[in-house]
């Protein structure tokens, strides 16, 4: 095992796991801490004596940088550290108030799901049984990160061991950011960074009491009354429109979305979302406000990020319209066909009947497929949700064939059925918020070590040739 941890080739977190395992107690230093570092671990901390956790305070770092970045000046600088250092008590505990409250604003847009109120409940019982101490550094920023672990004591020389680098104790800088760690070996090294550690401490506030009040109040532990059910309930049947904006994005910047009024923008995302979930939407409103305009918006997002070429089908008066749209939008769709019974039927030419009846075969089948693409969609779970929605992202944002090339080999086989690693996979990168060409890279490195690829090369039974009858007005059937 390698005694670098850039979270590339060995990760933080699974190195502090195994480290864990055998430690009686352990002290971390971070300059940033969210609940979500504790995520990984939590199973892990049930068997530790006693964490002791130092968090670094964000309203210094904003001080300090902000008057570095505007004026330059490092006297000044200095001595915004120096008043600090020598602070009040009332400003320290003040410093500290803050720092709970965002540990509070933390944890209400945290996910509530079992995995994070057992997360929340693990941490309120370390803290009632004084295993779990926290304290906030007010005097200055405490920008060092260092895991120290201290081994049970059963005869092994080393009293203990410690990771020190770059890594903050959030899930994103244990598990998925790019950092620079080295494990730290020695009893001499071991005690210079207990005494390290021990100074800052001493100098730091106490933490617990805000920190229990905040977990306290939250929606893992608090009571839950009516009105809580009454809102969790309203808000999931009307998620998909507040949370829309981001599912819509990819269409941004088409000649069409771009002259959407904000009403008709919000329209869009919702029956974007509606397609995307349940496999359909009817946009309805009062004549003249631009119904026409929102179902071109629709076809060019589809067309855009699916690559699926539409067919429009409206009544004859609306047909010029409609080819205009074609033309003007680069809606790149079917030209639009109408049926009037006023018109007269033509004659059927050889050879009708046995494409009709093809092309009969071809629906009804490809009804079949939607309904259980439609099914698959359902019961996609959050991490490949939020999977295919960033590669659409990543899609529409490049021109690089190549690159869109790549994308389009993993949309398969991650929007299907997944086994429970890939899935747990996913829902990492998810929690992590990886976006871009990262996402992509781990994406493909996941697809070869579970051998993805199996799946994705089973020949398809997608026909390309379109036997559709050029005559749509026949008496054929009657």
């Amino acid at each position: 095992m390698s005694d670098i941890v850039d979270n590339r080739r060995e990760k933080l977190v699974d190195t502090i796991g195994r480290i864990l395992d055998s430690t009686q107690s352990a002290r971390f230093a971070v300059g940033y801490f969210f609940v979500s570092g504790l995520t990984a671990v939590q199973e892990k901390l049930e068997d530790v004596k006693e964490l002791r956790l130092l968090i670094g305070n964000t309203s210094n770092r904003e001080t300090i940088e902000q008057m570095a970045e505007g004026y330059r000046r490092l006297e000044m600088v200095a001595g915004a550290a120096e008043e600090q250092l020598y602070q009040k008590g009332a400003e320290a505990r003040r410093l500290a108030g803050l720092a709970a409250r965002e540990v509070g604003d933390a944890l209400e847009v945290m996910d509530q799901t079992d995995e994070g109120e057992r997360l929340v409940k693990t941490l309120v019982r370390l803290i009632e049984f004084n295993r779990l101490k926290v304290r906030v550094y007010t005097r200055g920023r405490l920008h060092s990160k260092a895991y120290i672990f201290d081994y049970e004591p059963d005869g092994r020389f080393e009293k203990g061991i410690a990771v020190v680098g770059s890594s903050n104790f959030t899930l994103s800088g244990i598990s998925h950011n790019t950092e620079l760690n080295v494990v730290v070996h020695g009893n001499d090294n071991h005690a210079q960074l207990g005494a390290w550690f021990e100074e800052l401490w001493d100098e730091a506030e106490e933490f617990d009491a805000s920190l229990m009040e905040e977990m306290q109040r939250s929606w893992a532990v608090a009571p839950v009354t009516p009105y809580d059910v009454y809102m969790k309930t309203l808000y999931a049947l009307v998620r998909d429109r507040l949370e829309g904006e981001e599912r819509a994005r990819v269409a941004v910047g088409s000649d069409i979305t771009d002259q959407l009024a904000d009403f008709q923008r919000v329209a869009f995302r919702q029956a974007v979302g509606m397609i995307e979930e349940r496999g359909g939407a009817f946009v309805s409103d009062v004549v003249g406000l631009g119904k026409s305009y929102i179902g071109a918006a629709i076809v060019s997002h589809f067309e855009r990020t699916e690559r699926a070429r539409p067919l429009i089908v409206c009544p004859k008066p609306l047909v010029e319209m409609w080819e205009r749209y074609n033309e003007v939008y680069q809606l790149n769709a079917r030209v639009p066909v109408s049926c009037e019974r006023a018109e007269p039927a033509l004659p059927v030419p050889a050879g009708y009947n046995p494409a009709v009846m093809r092309v009969k075969e071809r629906f009804e089948r490809e009804v079949r497929e939607r309904r259980a693409e439609r099914e698959n969609r359902r019961s996609r779970n959050r991490g490949q949700r939020y999977v295919r929605r960033e590669l659409q992202v990543l899609f529409a944002g490049t021109e690089d064939a190549a690159l869109r090339e790549r994308i389009n080999a993993l949309e398969r086989p991650f929007g299907g059925p997944l086994v429970s690693a890939v899935e747990r996979r996913l829902n990492g990168l998810q929690r992590g918020g990886v976006k871009g060409e990262e996402l992509l890279r781990e994406l493909e490195g996941i697809y070869f070590r579970y051998r993805m690829y199996e799946t994705a090369s089973r020949p398809s039974t997608h026909r390309e040739e379109d036997d559709t009858p050029r005559i749509v007005c026949s008496e054929a059937l009657k």
